[in-house]
C-alpha cells in the first residue's frame, strides 16, 4: 500500500469519527431536558406532595387525639379530664406543618380561598378571642354544618391556640364538654380542608403544574411555573421578616414600641419555632427539589451559593438562643430578634432581587411587602 493510499484511507476514518462524534453531541443536545424540567418536576414530588402530606397527616393525628380526649365527655358539664399538654403537643406538630407549607399559596388553597381557615392572624383587636367565648358559653354547641358556616376566626389553628394555651382561658376551668364542642369540629375541619388541599395536588392541580405550555391558560411556560414556585417563597420571607417580627418589634415606624402580643402565636410562646418551620420550608425547596442545582445549571451558580450562606445565617441566628421571642420581648431582650429579623431581610432581599433576574422571571406584586 502505498503513502498516498495510507492518507487517503487515515482521512476517511477521521471524517467517520468526526462524524459519529458530531452525531452523539447533537443528539446529546436534543434528548437533554431544559433545566426548567427537572426542578418543576422535583418541586411538585420532593416539596409542596410532601408538604401538603405532612399537613394532612398532622390534621389527622390532631383530629384523632381530640376523639380520644373527648370521647364520652359531650354530656358532662363538670368533667375536667382533658390532657391539655398532650393535645398542646398535636397543635405544635400541626402548627408546625401550617408553616411549612405557607410558601405554597398557589393552587388550590388560594382558589378556594382556604388561608384563613387554617389560621387567622394577624389578629390586632383579638377577634379570635371575642368570637369564642360566646360559643364556649353557649349551652348548645353549634352542629358540624353551622360551624363550617361560622366566621374562619373561630375555625383553624389560631382558634385551638386559643383554647389550649391562653392564660386567662385557663384559669376559668371551662368544662371538658364544652371545650371538646369545639375542639372536635375545629380539629375535624383542619383535617378536612388539609386532605382536600393534598387530593387537590395529588390530581388536577399537580397535573397542571406539571403540564405547562401555551394552552395552559395558568402556567403557558416552564418559566410562568418557576415564577409562581419562587413568589411563593418570596411571600412567606417577607411575611416573616416583615411581619412575625417587625410588627412585634416595633421597627416598621418610629416611637411604637415594642409588643410581645403581636407576634405570631405568642400564647403558645411558639413564634421561634415557626420561623424555623418557615425556613425549613425555604430549605427544601432550595436543596432537596433542586433549586440549587436549577441556579448552577443557569449559569447562576454565584447567587446560589450567596442564598446558601445566607439560609444558614437566618437558620443558625435562630437557633442561637433557646428562649421564646415572647419572653425575650418581654423583658425587652431584642438583641437575638433584631439579629435574626436582619438575617430573614437579607435573605429575603436575595429572593426579591438577585433570584429573578438570575432566572429571568417575573414575580408578581406581594401583599407581605414591607416597601
Amino acid at each position: 500500500m502505498g503513502l498516498t493510499e495510507i492518507i487517503r484511507q487515515a482521512s476517511v476514518k477521521r471524517i467517520a469519527t468526526f462524524t459519529v462524534l458530531g452525531l452523539s453531541v447533537m443528539l446529546s443536545a436534543c434528548s437533554e431536558k431544559p433545566p426548567e424540567d427537572a426542578f418543576i418536576h422535583r418541586a411538585l414530588h420532593d416539596y409542596i406532595l410532601p408538604l401538603q402530606g405532612n399537613m394532612a397527616e398532622r390534621s389527622k393525628h390532631f383530629a384523632e387525639l381530640v376523639n380520644e380526649q373527648c370521647h364520652g365527655l359531650e354530656n358532662d358539664s363538670t368533667a375536667l379530664v382533658l390532657d391539655i399538654p398532650v393535645l398542646q403537643e398535636g397543635w405544635r406538630l400541626s402548627m408546625r406543618a401550617w408553616e411549612q407549607v405557607q410558601a405554597i399559596n398557589y393552587g388550590p388553597i388560594n382558589d378556594k380561598n382556604l388561608a384563613w381557615k387554617f389560621q387567622f392572624w394577624p389578629d390586632n383587636k383579638n377577634l379570635v378571642a371575642r368570637k369564642i367565648r360566646p360559643l364556649l358559653n353557649s349551652e348548645k354547641p353549634p352542629t358540624p354544618e353551622q360551624f363550617a358556616k361560622t366566621s374562619t376566626v373561630v375555625q383553624g389553628l389560631s382558634a385551638v391556640e386559643y383554647l389550649l394555651f391562653d392564660p386567662a382561658l385557663q384559669d376559668q376551668k371551662v368544662p371538658a364538654n364544652r371545650m371538646c364542642a369545639l375542639l372536635s369540629l375545629q380539629s375535624a375541619q383542619l383535617q378536612l380542608n388539609s386532605s382536600s388541599l393534598l387530593q387537590d395536588w395529588q390530581g388536577s392541580y399537580g397535573k397542571q403544574l406539571n403540564a405547562y405550555g401555551p394552552e395552559n391558560v395558568d402556567f403557558p411556560d416552564a418559566k410562568t411555573v418557576v415564577a409562581q414556585l419562587i413568589d411563593g417563597q418570596l411571600s412567606l420571607l417577607e411575611s416573616a421578616s416583615n411581619k412575625k417580627l417587625a410588627d412585634a418589634l416595633g421597627t416598621k415606624r418610629k416611637n411604637v414600641r415594642i409588643n410581645p402580643y403581636l407576634l405570631e402565636s405568642w400564647r403558645s410562646q411558639n413564634s421561634r419555632k415557626n420561623l424555623q418551620a418557615n425556613l425549613a420550608s425555604i430549605d427544601l425547596l432550595f436543596h432537596r427539589a433542586g433549586l440549587k442545582r436549577y441556579l448552577e445549571k443557569s449559569g447562576a451558580g454565584a447567587v446560589a451559593e450567596d442564598i446558601e450562606k445566607a439560609l444558614l445565617n437566618a437558620q443558625e441566628t435562630l437557633r442561637g438562643d433557646n428562649q421564646s421571642f415572647f419572653q425575650r420581648l418581654q423583658e425587652h431582650n431584642i438583641e437575638n430578634a433584631e439579629a435574626t429579623q436582619k438575617a430573614l431581610s437579607t435573605l429575603t432581599g436575595l429572593y426579591k432581587n438577585q433570584l429573578p433576574q438570575a432566572l429571568g422571571i417575573q414575580l408578581g406584586f406581594n401583599n407581605n411587602d414591607g416597601d
